[in-house]
């Protein structure tokens, strides 16, 4: 059976960077993955919370959350800064919340 993984392309990626995303994608197929990519991907919320607009940064890192807690799968972020920012700052935004917590360690 083969292996899925969920895609979260973020912003960055999306916006600036597309190839990094396309390259990512095929590198992961080439592996032998399925690539699942959510709809309505938004942002890591990295420029929110450098902004210090925490608020923001919390509604957009709960979206995330959500979206990417529906699926029970490894989570590849292409852009280090944005996986940073899920594995290591959504808990912190999210009071360290269990559940939040378990879903933002499988980001890979």
């Amino acid at each position: 059976m083969t292996q899925q993984v969920v895609f979260f392309s973020s912003c960055l990626v999306e916006h600036i960077y597309p190839q990094v995303g396309l390259d990512s994608v095929a590198l992961l197929e080439h592996c032998g993955f399925e690539v699942l990519f959510p709809k309505f991907q938004s942002c890591c919320a990295q420029p929110a919370y450098n902004s210090g607009a925490k608020d923001q940064a919390q509604e957009v890192a709960k979206q995330t959350i959500d979206l990417l807690s529906k699926y029970d799968l490894p989570v590849v972020v292409p852009s280090a800064s944005c996986a940073d920012m899920i594995k290591k700052h959504f808990p912190l935004l999210m009071n360290r919340r269990l559940s939040l917590l378990n879903a933002c360690k499988k980001s890979v």
